[in-house]
């Protein structure tokens, strides 16, 4: 279906050039934890980060190691690369602070011209942005390659320069681009910048050349957060014009930053530059199809926890005691003692960490044994029950129900949802056995910091049995001993031909194209409007989809402060808005970006108006199951 716009956007289609890109939305983070292998190595990071990509995230990390991990969070599973940035809280009147849920999703884009685009090198990271900024140079491409999309599904979307001081119906959307352009010879440097650089354009447009000659992938990075969710707080606000507060202590959003550290095989990631040029909205199927690299979208990957903090949820302060501020600058360090580090970490793909594995301070743990039974394992339950013999202990904890079944005289026990109890001396139930996959992952009722199985799982024990705990975690007061590996070198030499590299990209992001999003449900039948704030030169036709609704999209404009704005409006005859189609279709749980070219142009400055924003219903509105839904994942 195409809309009145089709023969205009075809004629755009034919006298531009396009360039490749495919995207992905992750399938979930790995971790939040206060971790930054770039900039902290060895220590505890002066603020929360949220994580995704390769199990082997940690203190110190190679690419070797990271490509080495059990799993990884990105639906490419060659790419085994870490991704992360500040988490982002609500602060209340009284000084505490709630963390947000959200989700993300990764472009990568690249010239059309096979051998012109080089594959990150080994050990090679680099990080974007800069914690200490809160005011706005529009001058800076640093700056410009951060911007952020006031989200309204249902009418029009705006984008700002800072975290909207307004309401955003469907949320936030955080933009962020990495350099493209290399020096050919540093994997990093002592600012984790200075090797790279942004095109001759801005951080999305123009070439690559004089010192930085070779062009690399340029990743391009939307976070989505649930903004919404607190507007029916908003009032209870330490700031209700704008509550939001990124975990280094910065109100205003012009401190966003992002790191990333190279996991990929790289030699597929060569191939996928070379030769992924095949569908324009960036679908990275048809690369699958040709061999390209796999595309998995159902594995959820997740580590233990490595810093003893909890950083997510309701919170006195901010993790690391970092104080809110406006002002420019470094926070001091925290006077606060340092938590404990937690090792060794383990990588696990259901839903709930092995028995044993390490688990914050004060959080539900395996009972390893108790009134003569052993842990046995997580067992599956059914009808009829695995123990047929329900019992009720006084209080819904192991030990109560354990004793109980002691006293009855049972050689099997076993707790489910939260503290059933139930006792047997033969099990029932035929292809029934222990399981991995997550589901005895509650906390007893009775004993928040004790396991009573979960839905249709059992904690089950036997009496006399031995303890089935294969792993232990150890609390020490540093980073240390052989699990940790010695930073790779900031300055590695790399074999590359850096004479002829360059090129240019018009592309979509942040700053520079405007994009539609797709959403593809299981519903076909299902519409939703989905703004979003790229504008690009690039131009392409909409894919052949089941229903089209419309959407708008503007951008506001004022003069940049470092605390209030004042709203200014949208330029000389233009109406600060621009029609959109979107798309959906019956492909389960994926967004898919497209570039909507457009005659017209759309500047963008710091952002202005006051407001709130909310949590994603189009996403919970069209996810295959009631829980999940594409973009909540922390």
């Amino acid at each position: 279906m195409f809309s009145s716009l089709s023969s205009a956007l075809i004629a755009l289609m034919a006298a531009s050039t396009t360039h490749a890109y495919w995207l992905m939305g992750i399938n979930n983070f790995i971790a939040s934890e206060r971790m930054d292998p770039i900039v902290s190595p060895n220590q505890v990071s002066s603020h929360a980060h949220t994580i995704f990509g390769g199990s082997n995230f940690g203190f110190n990390v190679t690419s070797a190691q990271l490509r080495a991990s059990k799993c990884t969070s990105v639906p490419i599973p060659q790419d085994h690369s870490n991704y992360w940035f500040p988490h982002l809280y609500f602060q209340w009147k009284n000084g505490s602070f709630s963390s947000l849920s959200g989700g993300a999703v990764v472009y990568y884009l690249f010239s059309d011209t096979p051998g012109t685009t080089t594959a990150f090198p080994e050990n090679f990271r680099m990080i974007t942005g800069d914690p200490s900024l809160r005011t706005y140079n529009a001058s800076s491409y640093a700056q410009q390659a951060v911007t952020f999309l006031c989200l309204n599904f249902d009418g029009t979307s705006t984008r700002f320069n800072q975290l909207p001081a307004q309401e955003c119906p469907s949320g936030v959307r955080a933009q962020i681009n990495f350099p493209m352009c290399w020096d050919g010879k540093n994997v990093d440097s002592p600012d984790h910048k200075s090797h790279v650089s942004f095109p001759s354009g801005g951080p999305d447009s123009g070439t690559c050349g004089g010192a930085f000659p070779i062009t690399l992938p340029r990743v391009f990075m939307e976070v989505y957060w649930a903004s919404n969710d607190f507007d029916s707080v908003r009032s209870q606000a330490m700031n209700p014009s704008q509550p939001f507060v990124y975990a280094n202590g910065d109100p205003t959003g012009y401190s966003y930053h992002a790191d990333f550290y190279n996991g990929w095989d790289i030699p597929t990631l060569q191939k996928a530059v070379d030769n992924c040029h095949c569908n324009p909205y960036g679908d990275p199927t048809c690369c699958v199809d040709a061999g390209i690299f796999d595309f998995d979208q159902k594995t959820q990957c997740h580590i233990t926890p490595q810093v003893d903090e909890v950083v997510l949820g309701t919170l006195p302060k901010l993790p690391g005691n970092n104080p809110v501020t406006y002002t420019a600058g470094t926070p001091p360090p925290s006077t606060a003692a340092p938590p404990a580090i937690l090792s060794p970490p383990t990588a696990y793909t259901g839903s709930s960490p092995p028995p044993g594995a390490c688990t914050l301070s004060g959080g539900a743990a395996i009972v390893p044994s108790a009134s003569g039974y052993g842990y046995t394992g997580c067992y599956v339950d059914g009808s009829p029950r695995t123990l047929s013999n329900t019992l009720q202990p006084a209080t819904k904890n192991v030990e109560s129900c354990l004793a109980l079944c002691k006293s009855a005289g049972y050689k099997y026990c076993g707790l489910e949802y939260g503290g059933e109890c139930y006792g047997a001396n033969s099990l029932s139930g035929s292809g029934r056995g222990e399981t991995d996959d997550g589901r005895c992952s509650m906390a007893c009722t009775g004993a928040p910091n004790e396991l009573c199985g979960g839905p249709d799982g059992l904690s089950f024990y036997t009496l006399g049995g031995a303890v089935n705990i294969t792993q232990s975690c150890t609390r020490s007061a540093t980073v240390g001993g052989a699990a940790v590996a010695p930073p790779p070198p900031v300055s590695s030499p790399v074999i590359v031909s850096a004479s002829t590299k360059t090129t240019s990209t018009s592309s979509p992001t942040s700053t520079s194209s405007k994009t539609i999003s797709s959403v593809k449900t299981t519903t076909s039948s299902s519409k939703v409007n989905l703004g979003t704030g790229n504008t690009s030169s690039s131009s392409s036709s909409h894919p052949t989809t089941s229903s089209s609704v419309k959407a708008t999209v503007s951008t506001s404009t004022s003069t940049s402060s470092s605390h209030s704005t004042t709203s200014t409006p949208p330029p000389s005859g233009s109406s600060g808005q621009e029609e959109i189609e979107v798309y959906t279709t019956t492909v389960v749980q994926q967004v898919y970006m497209c570039p909507v070219p457009t005659s017209s142009s759309v500047t963008t400055t710091t952002s202005s108006k006051a407001a709130t924003p909310t949590p994603m219903k189009a996403y919970r509105r069209h996810a295959s199951a009631a829980s999940k839904f594409y973009g909540r994942q922390f």
